[in-house]
């Protein structure tokens, strides 16, 4: 290889490096939270829709709840997100004051919280921090 070229794939290896192309994420990394925009709470709750199928069923009320927190999560996960670190962070870093409809942290909270928190809590798809701080915001 000529020297010319070995410099090429050298710049291209740093410059994966460097943007994070070349290192999938580790756990050490930690858990992603979904990016809160208009768009991206928008086509999460698309997903859930499209992946929620028949609900004609018949089913008792738990099986429905549980069908239905677990639908949330895993189209999270889906989508490459946490779904406990997304909710995390949509409740403690909601900006206090301002139209909240107009907050996509709120409207992702609003939407997925339908089904009471504590449900998700005894599902163990959020902690009892998590849950505390979803009912922060949602008692307010």
């Amino acid at each position: 290889m000529s020297m010319p070229a070995r410099r090429l794939c050298l710049f291209f290896a740093v410059l994966a490096l460097a943007t994070g192309l070349a290192a999938p994420a580790t756990a050490a990394d930690g858990p992603r939270a979904m990016p809160f925009n208009d768009q991206s709470v928008f086509n999460y709750f698309k997903n859930v829709q499209e992946q929620a199928g028949d609900t004609d069923k018949p089913m008792t009320e738990e099986e429905y709840t549980t069908r239905k927190c677990t639908l949330y999560s895993v189209v999270m996960k889906q989508a490459g997100y946490d779904f406990e670190a997304t909710v995390r962070s949509a409740a403690t870093k909601l900006v206090k004051g301002g139209d909240p409809l107009r907050n996509p942290r709120f409207k992702f909270l609003a939407g997925v919280f339908q089904v009471h928190p504590r449900e998700f809590l005894k599902r163990k798809l959020i902690s009892q921090e998590t849950y505390a701080a979803v009912m922060a915001v949602l008692e307010q």
